[in-house]
């Protein structure tokens, strides 16, 4: 549901973005940000840089943060009581890869 709002925001956008550019001038350079939001926005599980499945390269790239950062955090709540490798083993069945 998430993923669908934010691909109505984003068409919204382009739509908003037409209507007021000149015909003939439109601004590539918004309409790569605008593409990259909607990328960065979907969780997958990236081929490249994954270190086991993908599953902390893909939550870093969603929240736009750093790989090693939550890679971190991740050793470090196993630390802790909770399923954190439940966790990972659901998000990786059920998160897409790239």
């Amino acid at each position: 549901m998430i993923s669908r709002l934010l691909h109505l925001q984003v068409e919204h956008l382009q739509v908003t973005q037409e209507t007021e550019a000149p015909l003939g001038h439109r601004n590539h350079a918004h309409d790569c940000t605008l593409r990259s939001m909607a990328r960065s926005a979907e969780l997958v599980r990236p081929r490249r840089g994954r270190m086991i499945a993908g599953v902390c390269a893909a939550l870093a790239r969603r929240f736009d943060a750093k790989p090693w950062q939550v890679r971190l955090i991740f050793v470090l709540s196993c630390l802790l009581p909770g399923p954190q490798f439940l966790l990972y083993i659901a998000l990786w069945i059920i998160l897409p890869a790239e």
